[in-house]
């Protein structure tokens, strides 16, 4: 049986379909997007166990690739939006980081990030964000089915025209996430 949460996930995933052109595959418009990673991250009971205070999220980019900050303008658009308020309660910040920059796993530490979502491109950082997620039990997210192919967390892409949800049950666990079987049913699960 499912919960209301997977109804309203499952609706938000049929809503971004009906948003959708018609297209083999894609990457989903960042308010479909943003909408659908952060129902995902109110499923994770180890978010909803680590206390009060505001879930931050960390909008990764290269401020070298003008598609990354792009994408990372359209995502911060969107999780400033009044639709996003709070997440099981919480209330909402969003941090920009640059990884050209550097400092990660310090940031990700001294800010108390909740979840990181790394915009397109970030191709070459790949290895030490997931190294820096995991050591400080960040829970990584992105838009694309290769990324979670490759070790993100939770991805979501479109396939055929409809919003598909791509969870690493490894990348997970070792972020930390702790995601329920009626969140899992829902996607497509990568061992």
């Amino acid at each position: 049986m499912y919960s209301t949460r997977a109804i309203v996930l499952a609706g938000a995933l049929t809503a971004a379909a009906l948003a959708l052109p018609s297209v083999a595959r894609a990457q989903l418009p960042a308010q479909a997007e943003v909408q659908i990673l952060m129902r995902v991250l109110a499923y994770d009971r180890a978010l909803g166990r680590n206390g009060g205070g505001d879930v931050i999220i960390a909008v990764l980019f290269d401020g070298g690739s003008a598609a990354s900050s792009r994408a990372r303008g359209d995502l911060v658009r969107e999780l400033h939006s009044p639709n996003l308020q709070s997440i099981l309660g919480r209330g909402v910040k969003v941090l920009e980081l640059n990884l050209a920059a550097g400092g990660l796993a310090d940031a990700l530490r001294s800010e108390h990030v909740s979840a990181v979502y790394l915009t397109p491109g970030l191709d070459a950082y790949l290895n030490g964000v997931l190294a820096a997620a995991e050591s400080a039990h960040v829970t990584t997210l992105g838009g694309s089915e290769s990324y979670a192919r490759r070790g993100v967390a939770v991805g979501v892409s479109a396939e055929s025209g409809r919003p598909q949800l791509f969870v690493n049950l490894a990348s997970a666990r070792a972020d930390g996430a702790d995601l329920p079987s009626s969140l899992l049913r829902l996607t497509t699960v990568i061992q």
